[in-house]
């Protein structure tokens, strides 16, 4: 069995639809918040890795959106 969060992130990462991709990202950013308040820093890690993940998901959509030629529906 691994030991901590970190495998057990990865996998349910891997095995995600994007939807649920940006769905993860948004729980760890929102639980490592939480995690803050009451005190526990290493909260800091889970928000920052999750707010990471994120930007790097929409960047890639964003550069995949633009690499695409435009096609007019009357040609």
């Amino acid at each position: 069995m691994p030991y901590g969060t970190g495998p057990i992130i990865r996998r349910a990462f891997m095995g995600a639809t994007p939807w649920q991709r940006y769905l993860i990202g948004v729980a760890m950013v929102v639980g490592g918040s939480a995690l803050v308040v009451l005190g526990h820093f290493a909260g800091v890690l889970l928000a920052v890795t999750g707010a990471f993940l994120l930007w790097r998901m929409v960047r890639s959509r964003l550069r995949r959106s633009q690499a695409r030629p435009d096609s007019s529906p009357g040609q």
